[in-house]
């Protein structure tokens, strides 16, 4: 059960938009703001958790990952 609320202050061009947007995707207002935040959320706690390499770093993990696939398949 949903019992928790959030409130947004949107200018009235905002709203409109939003609507629009809600109306095409065939929701309401607030499933299309709920399913837009948190695939925003998604893309941002997914680039937290990415691991960025030095180019001389990811040259070195084909090797290492082809080593551990065929260990981890035998």
């Amino acid at each position: 059960m949903k019992d928790d609320r959030l409130q947004l202050r949107v200018d009235a061009a905002a709203e409109r938009r939003l609507e629009e947007a809600a109306s095409e995707a065939l929701l309401s207002i607030t499933a299309f703001v709920v399913q837009a935040a948190n695939r925003a959320a998604d893309d941002i706690l997914a680039e937290r958790q990415t691991v960025h390499l030095s180019p001389d770093a990811a040259a070195a993990l084909p090797m290492r990952s082809t080593v551990r696939r065929r260990s981890m398949s035998g």
